[in-house]
């Protein structure tokens, strides 16, 4: 459990990343989905969901950890 958290904390910073630096140099803004979202934009609400995940990663590798400790 603890690997997918330091697996989806790197994710979730570079796809982050990569959601600012395209909202910030306007990557396409014309071309929206339909939740009238840029490219930029999809990739922001990527990164808070996989946050979202990796935030309960690391509760569970936490309370994992502390069951095998026997606390």
């Amino acid at each position: 459990m603890k690997r997918i958290a330091i697996l989806s904390a790197a994710l979730t910073v570079l796809v982050g990343l990569d959601g600012v630096y395209m909202m910030a140099a306007h990557y396409k803004p014309k071309d929206i989905n339909s939740f009238n979202l840029s490219d930029g934009g999809t990739l922001m609400v990527a990164a808070v969901i996989l946050l979202l995940v990796t935030v309960v990663s690391f509760f569970m590798a936490k309370k994992t950890g502390e069951a095998d400790k026997g606390v």
